[in-house]
């Protein structure tokens, strides 16, 4: 996974996350994503509650946020209320990431396998119609159970 990710993450206090911790959940999932970005602001609302529900014990669910911000501080404003983990403002990585999973327009959230490769792209429905729940469906799609 570091191979096609990279291994410097920050959290939302800029603090750097060590990535073979990151690492470690059994559900690891893509957000691409922008402040400026209506939908994404919303449904991160709903990713956040997943998110938390997952992570109440054990790490289980980890999320890698990709930004489109356009500017540090719209960054730095997306990031203040999120609890996952981040890939830095203006990142190289976040433009070779995009590209490699056909990323043309956000928000788009991935679940990956331990090998970086797609396990749903239908991530956004699969919330909506589930919310929380939906973790037990992911840690099925990946050969887990919770």
């Amino acid at each position: 996974m570091d191979v096609i990710l990279g291994i410097k993450f920050i959290n939302n206090k800029f603090e750097e996350q060590n990535y073979t911790e990151i690492f470690k959940a059994p559900l690891i999932c893509l957000f691409f994503t922008a402040k400026w970005c209506s939908p994404c602001e919303i449904f991160a609302k709903d990713i956040i509650e997943v998110y938390e529900d997952a992570n109440e014990g054990e790490k289980v669910l980890e999320i890698i946020h990709l930004s489109f911000d356009k500017s540090e501080q719209e960054f730095k404003n997306s990031i203040a209320d999120k609890p996952w983990t981040f890939i830095p403002y203006n990142d190289e990585r976040i433009e070779s990431i995009a590209n490699k999973y056909g990323v043309r327009s956000i928000p788009v959230f991935l679940l990956l396998d331990s090998n970086g490769n797609v396990i749903s792209e239908n991530c956004r429905k699969e919330i909506s119609e589930q919310g929380p729940k939906v973790v037990d469906t992911w840690l099925k799609l990946v050969g887990k159970s919770n």
